[in-house]
């Protein structure tokens, strides 16, 4: 019989049985006497041999299955080892993380294009809370602590959170030489995860790990993650984690379940640096130890200055911005207006404030005299230009974008969520929009909004939102304010989510009810804040704030 020459003859079923039948009759041969007058001890001995040639027989087979996956799972570890530290991953991710966050699409009726983060990014000052008059400090030495493995950056709405943590991405990524920050941890791979994303997938699993995240957020990266390169680089402390906008997971109850699960990831990569940013109110379990927290301070005027004169230094800003005097002569004139000196407004305190006002300035030549009445002029700056929707008959008026905008922010804010399917924000102003123009197709005003005006954002997995959320606060209680509805704000007093669109309405309507329905739950700082920013109260329930807050 011919044998294959492809297959190796197995050996071992042939040993073991030539082992369990040779020695045995060997033995029966050889002492045949002794056999013949002790049977029963001669069975007995031959039984127990065969028991030992069976388990002798599996032990040997045992070892060659382990010995062959154990091989296998060794060359495995060891292929994927070297991927990892031969692969250009790393450098890949890098430079997507640095082509991601490198310029601002800067949009309104006085910006056009795109400008780098290195121009017009201005360095914010850190204070700790419980030392508010002690020196500013700069992030960077703070996160090269080694004690200090997790900072809480608390900041107001439009402070500069987000773009501080995209401005600290972008420097790590780079990893250059020249310029290098005073106390920045060196070779660090920078990890930003902005938590209004994952949230609902924390909450959902909270056992979800963090490389699992990081590999959501790297899906746009064009490169295939070699094995497990996250979970080294976390597992031997080479990354910044930069958390964005707690305050942006709406939901009380999953804000904590974000809380727990960041907790158990700074417990999970002991070596790795941990910043999260929130709006600053509420308690939930953060920060946890060992961290610290500080809080972003008010622009001054140097910064104002600083910022200002960049903004008017983009290339080709001086069509849109009144002739063609130097940058640091408009950034005086506009800081000149906004009062900026040793008290200066409002308007020039955050960096959103002061951006919205060089747009409004430059568009209109006045400025209002409150945040409230900015964004006001700031929306209608954006939305007073055309369209331009195919098919969509007459133009609509102002009012009538901005009363189509405020329903779908109304509803995100109804519904806790910064974004939105296309089709559901469709489905969302169809109503509206037919009250007003029945003609205009609901997806083609959304198309021509997200284009025209920059009001609204397409991202990378195709939902709408608003291009910041302060902006989705003030159109939703604008919204609400026209049609005099303070239900939905009083149903969801002193709620955090809610906190800033209700002061947006006070500052547009008559705050009565709120403020009454304040007093009546012994909200009293609420109620004196939305006292302060009335448009119309009922004086009788002023005085009844101004007593309650002299006790």
């Amino acid at each position: 019989m011919a044998i294959d020459p492809g297959r190796r003859p197995r050996l071992g079923p042939v040993l073991l049985a030539l082992t369990a039948t040779v020695p045995p009759a060997l033995g029966v041969l050889g002492l045949r006497d002794t056999v013949n007058g002790r049977p029963v001890q001669a069975i007995a001995v031959l039984l127990g041999y065969e028991v030992l040639v069976v388990l002798a027989g599996i032990v040997v087979q045992a070892h060659g299955e382990l010995r062959r996956h154990w091989a296998a799972h060794l060359t495995e570890a060891v292929g994927a080892a070297l991927r990892r530290r031969f692969s250009r991953y790393g450098r890949r991710y890098r430079r997507f993380l640095a082509e991601a966050h490198r310029d601002i699409d800067l949009r309104g009726p006085a910006a056009r294009g795109v400008m780098t983060m290195d121009h017009l990014y201005v360095d914010v000052d850190l204070v700790p809370p419980s030392d508010p008059a002690g020196p500013p400090r700069s992030v960077w030495p703070l996160l090269g602590r080694s004690e200090l493995r997790a900072l809480t950056i608390i900041g107001a709405a439009g402070g500069g959170k987000t773009t501080l943590l995209k401005h600290l991405t972008l420097v790590l990524a780079r990893n250059r030489r020249a310029g290098w920050p005073v106390g920045a941890p060196r070779h660090k791979t920078p990890i930003l995860l902005f938590l209004r994303e994952h949230g609902a997938a924390i909450a959902a699993d909270p056992a979800i790990s963090l490389p699992e995240l990081v590999r959501r957020s790297a899906r746009f990266a064009r490169a295939a993650e070699p094995p497990r390169w996250f979970d080294q680089q976390l597992e031997t402390g080479r990354c910044v984690v930069l958390l964005d906008g707690l305050d942006e997971v709406a939901r009380e109850e999953d804000r904590r379940t974000t809380v727990d699960w960041v907790q158990r990831q700074i417990a999970a990569y002991p070596g790795c640096r941990f910043a999260l940013t929130s709006r600053p109110y509420g308690d939930y379990g953060w920060p946890p130890a060992p961290a610290g927290a500080v809080r972003i301070l008010p622009f001054g005027p140097a910064q104002a200055a600083r910022l200002l004169q960049r903004w008017y230094a983009v290339p080709g800003r001086e069509a849109v911005t009144d002739g063609f005097r130097p940058a640091d002569a408009r950034a005086r004139e506009l800081l000149g207006g906004l009062g900026a000196g040793p008290q200066p407004s409002e308007l020039a305190a955050s960096p959103l404030l002061l951006t919205m006002s060089a747009q409004v300035h430059a568009h209109r030549r006045t400025l209002p005299d409150s945040a409230t009445g900015l964004y006001g002029e700031f929306c209608q700056a954006l939305l007073g230009g055309r369209t331009g929707i195919p098919g969509g008959g007459r133009e609509l008026t102002l009012a009538q974008k901005k009363e189509v905008l405020g329903a779908l922010a109304c509803h995100l804010m109804e519904h806790e969520v910064r974004d939105i399917a296309p089709t559901d924000a469709a489905d969302v102003i169809a109503p509206v929009l037919a009250a007003v123009r029945p003609q205009m197709d609901p997806q083609d005003f959304l198309t021509s909004v997200e284009r025209a005006t920059g009001l609204l954002l397409e991202r990378e997995n195709r939902m709408y939102c608003f291009a910041h959320r302060s902006l989705q606060e003030y159109l939703a209680a604008s919204y609400l304010a026209r049609s005099r509805r303070p239900e939905p704000l009083i149903r969801h007093l002193g709620r955090d989510w809610w906190r800033e669109t209700t002061l947006f309405y006070a500052a547009q309507a008559d705050a009565s009810p709120l403020v009454t329905a304040c007093l009546e739950r012994g909200a009293l700082s609420l109620a004196a804040e939305l006292a302060g920013r009335a448009w119309r109260l009922d004086p009788e329930l002023g005085r009844r704030v101004a007593t309650l807050s002299e006790r």
